[in-house]
């Protein structure tokens, strides 16, 4: 077993449980592909399959290890198989929608001038790295950075982290030849703008439509007091038929 599928995973529980139930999804694809599941199930590897997917789920303590049926060998076929994939591919539905949900808040969908504009100072940028007179393995560093921000930007949303990787990088370089990298700070400072302008633009898209403001009647006029004839007539008027003479 490939102590590469173990490797590079995230701190964050569920996105290092997607991450390697793809990974074990994919050796197992390379190992039985060359069976047609009708003629012939090679069992051993659906169940390695199986085993490593339910254990890296209980290791990583996520909740819905204990809801995974695992057949013995013996009583493994691709029906029973299929039971367990069903079971599987509605959690995975689950966390990567949450995941989804959760990680919207740290990236942004950028318009189309903001991906023109960086663009174009990745260029520029570039241009001062290839010249700047620093070790070759920082400079490789740098521009392997550069190159991952480039393809950042033409991604459907834009994540945060690789804009923090790059300037975390950038720091390190900075420190050693500010002078000659003063456009790089005028480059992080304008991406950093029009990535907050874009997201703030975002955000207020999604804000939910205030409710109109409720109207406030008018106070209601006071009723006018019965007229004194009219009271006294109507008492008047009871009297009398109260009165035999």
């Amino acid at each position: 077993m490939s102590e590469s599928l173990y490797e590079d995973l995230p701190e964050d529980e569920e996105a290092a449980f997607l991450i390697l139930e793809q990974r074990f999804r994919t050796d197992r694809d390379k190992k039985t592909g060359a069976f047609d599941p009708d003629q012939y199930f090679p069992a051993d590897h659906y169940l390695e399959y199986m085993r490593r997917t339910a254990s890296a789920a209980q290791e990583l303590g996520l909740s819905f290890y204990d809801q995974l049926t695992i057949p013995a060998i013996a009583n493994l076929h691709w029906d029973s198989y299929r039971v367990f994939q069903s079971e599987l591919e509605h959690y995975i539905t689950s966390l990567q929608i949450r995941r989804s949900r959760r990680d919207s808040r740290y990236t942004v969908k950028l318009n189309t001038k903001t991906r023109s504009v960086i663009s174009h100072h990745i260029a520029q940028i570039r241009e001062i790295i290839l010249r700047l007179e620093i070790d070759d393995w920082k400079r490789e560093a740098l521009l392997n950075c550069l190159n991952d921000l480039q393809s950042e930007v033409d991604r459907d949303r834009f994540r945060y982290q690789i804009w923090a990787a790059f300037t975390v990088e950038a720091a390190g370089v900075l420190g050693e030849a500010a002078e000659r990298m003063a456009p790089l700070r005028t480059f992080i400072d304008s991406v950093s703008g029009l990535i907050w302008g874009n997201k703030h633009a975002e955000q207020v898209k999604t804000l939910p439509t205030p409710a109109p403001r409720r109207q406030i009647p008018p106070p209601s006029k006071p009723s006018e007091p019965e007229k004194p004839e009219l009271r006294a007539g109507r008492l008047g008027g009871e009297m009398d038929d109260e009165i035999p003479f």
